[in-house]
């Protein structure tokens, strides 16, 4: 099979040479003599039906994975704006309080991560509304508890995103692994496969050509 050829294009190939052979008693006989009795040929069949199952989960996975990180992403915008905000009006209104910044992470460069944006948005946020006189002055900048709360709520629904994201992800990751042990093991049974149909079927090109092999 050819390096660039796709896999719905390989798979579909080994599919016609397995079933093409099992669906003709003439090939069946032929390739018995060789060792592909109907035993060998059944257990061919019975790996590929398991990697082609796979290879569709596979799919399936990766489609839950893409569409649990466009909540995350579609959550992530808004928060992470109106955090940068809150986080930009206290480097104003607390200038003048040292350990208040650094208490409420609002020194130094932003977390670009999700994970440190999320750890970082929480102290800020839990840290200003149990602090009073924080609060307090930063009632002055339009920073109120109950906006406070409001974003709290976001970023917790952020995480709780970004947690089914991270189980999702691991999902597709265990199922590629799973779908290329699959793989391997049928490539390599049908390339045996395919090598000993040229010699059972040597004297008879179309019948190769029934099963996809192509006859040079």
């Amino acid at each position: 099979m050819g390096i660039n050829q796709s896999l719905t294009a390989r798979m579909a190939l080994i599919g016609q040479g397995i079933n093409g052979a099992m669906a003709n008693p003439d090939i069946m006989n032929r390739l018995k003599d060789f060792g592909y009795t109907e035993e060998k040929m059944t257990a061919g069949k019975t790996l590929f039906d398991q990697t082609q199952v796979e290879v569709i989960a596979h799919k399936k996975e990766y489609g839950e994975q893409y569409s649990a990180y466009e909540v995350v992403e579609k959550l992530w915008e808004p928060i992470q704006n109106a955090y940068k905000q809150t986080r930009d009006l206290c480097r104003i209104g607390l200038k003048n309080k040292v350990g208040a910044l650094h208490s409420l992470r609002a020194t130094g460069s932003r977390s670009r991560s999700i994970a440190g944006f999320i750890k970082d948005a929480r102290i800020l946020y839990t840290n200003l509304m149990e602090q009073a006189e924080y609060l307090q002055t930063m009632n002055g900048f339009g920073i109120s508890k109950e906006k406070l709360t409001t974003d709290l709520e976001a970023i917790q629904q952020l995480e709780t995103a970004y947690q089914n994201y991270l189980k999702e992800r691991g999902e597709a990751q265990d199922s590629t692994v799973k779908r290329d042990r699959l793989l391997d093991s049928l490539y390599d049974w049908y390339s045996d496969f395919r090598a000993v149909t040229r010699i059972a079927l040597a004297d008879n090109p179309q019948l190769m050509e029934g099963l996809g092999v192509v006859v040079k």
